[in-house]
């Protein structure tokens, strides 16, 4: 992160070089990978829907909790979120783990105020 930061001229080499990584059990470089990728305009400009999806799909209840945590966070750094996310988000908010379950409802609450996310809250709660 440190080097896409200060050397805005090399990101795309470092992308590049770092694309295959997933790091720890957190998925904690593939995550980053992701949001940086796109953040990089230049670098793939093709994929960025697949790219985009991907970390979507690391908020659903298929991945741990840590993975699925990391995912929001970076979705919400980038103000990014989709219904597919916040449907997740949502089944987030029952989970068995206390803390994880804290965090969803908190983001929920953040998300609720959020100008452009309160109609599809609204339609997702109308559906249940």
């Amino acid at each position: 992160y440190n080097l896409w930061v200060n050397f805005p001229e090399e990101r795309v080499k470092y992308l590049q070089q770092t694309k295959d990584i997933i790091g720890f059990s957190d998925y904690n470089v593939r995550l980053l990978w992701l949001a940086l990728n796109l953040n990089t305009l230049e670098y793939q400009p093709d994929k960025k829907e697949v790219i985009y999806n991907e970390l979507v799909n690391y908020t659903s209840p298929e991945f741990g909790f840590e993975i699925r945590k990391k995912a929001f966070e970076y979705l919400k750094l980038m103000n990014t979120f989709n219904v597919y996310a916040i449907q997740n988000l949502i089944e987030a908010t029952q989970h068995h783990n206390w803390r994880f379950q804290k965090f969803a409802k908190n983001l929920l609450q953040e998300l609720k105020e959020v100008k452009k996310y309160k109609g599809v809250m609204e339609n997702l709660q109308l559906k249940k």
